[in-house]
């Protein structure tokens, strides 16, 4: 049976064993890793498929009556599983280096009143430099930790606040030398989100961040590089569908310091 098989099989099981099941077809699938994220955003997106469709079969008559349910995830808590591809370039004063890097990051948001909410943020990180000739080669693989908060007001219309910290470390290794690339990332902004139905929601976002790098090589080669970024600003354009009421699916476009695209599977308890 394929994964969506697997997945969508469990579609009338109870919400904690079709995550359990889910959790086990991901762990499974880390064997494979040139299809990691591949594998992960197509699990993703089936159980929200699957949730969508049950959804729909059995309760379209009280849609049409409490379609105000999809404005937002209304639940107590909130898990988000996100997958990131970013180019991004530091600078350590004499050198500006490039950075591709791909995040995938679980997000469990708790409300702690009607419009505010603080998150932890755990996950892995995979990245590499396109022109630094100590790592050339290297895929620098780690993880990552953080914390996030988030204010809103209003409704159809609402202004927010939104702001993050991360941890994150990565290591890699030849048969020569060791590297690793540690970081402290801050980032606050300004938001705005259009209700445009009840399925339908945009957001836009402009604000700063602000990132401290440590590029550590060792081996035949002994070498420390302190790096910023060379770009403060961020913008990011969003668009939001919920798929059922406790159910939505984000893609965010950020253009700025960090060039990146964003797809998040969210779901409410």
């Amino acid at each position: 049976m394929t994964l969506n098989g697997i997945v969508c099989s469990t579609i009338n099981k109870p919400t904690d064993e079709k995550n359990r099941t889910l959790m086990f077809e991901i762990r499974r699938i880390q064997r494979f890793q040139p299809h990691y994220l591949f594998a992960l955003v197509t699990s993703a997106m089936s159980v929200l498929f699957c949730n969508h469709s049950a959804f729909a079969d059995t309760h379209n008559s009280s849609f049409n009556n409490n379609s105000s349910n999809y404005s937002s995830n209304d639940g107590p808590v909130n898990f988000s599983l996100s997958f990131s591809v970013t180019d991004l370039n530091l600078d350590s004063g004499n050198v500006s280096y490039s950075i591709e890097q791909s995040r995938i990051s679980a997000l469990l948001v708790d409300r702690v009143s009607a419009n505010l909410n603080i998150g932890l943020i755990v996950g892995s990180n995979f990245s590499s430099f396109n022109n630094d000739a100590a790592t050339v080669g290297f895929s620098l693989n780690g993880n990552h930790i953080g914390f996030s908060v988030n204010q809103t007001f209003g409704n159809d219309l609402q202004p927010g606040l939104h702001a993050y910290y991360i941890y994150q470390q990565a290591n890699g290794e030849n048969t020569l030398r060791t590297a690793s690339l540690t970081w402290h990332e801050w980032f606050a902004e300004a938001t705005l989100r259009l209700r445009l139905s009840n399925h339908w929601a945009i957001i836009a976002g402009s604000g700063v961040i602000n990132l401290k790098a440590d590029r550590r090589v060792s081996g035949d080669i002994n070498e420390t590089i302190r790096m910023n970024l060379d770009n403060n600003f961020q913008g990011k354009i969003a668009i939001e569908l919920h798929t059922a009421p406790d159910d939505q699916i984000r893609l965010t476009v950020n253009r700025g310091a960090f060039d990146s695209s964003q797809l998040t599977f969210s779901h409410a308890f």
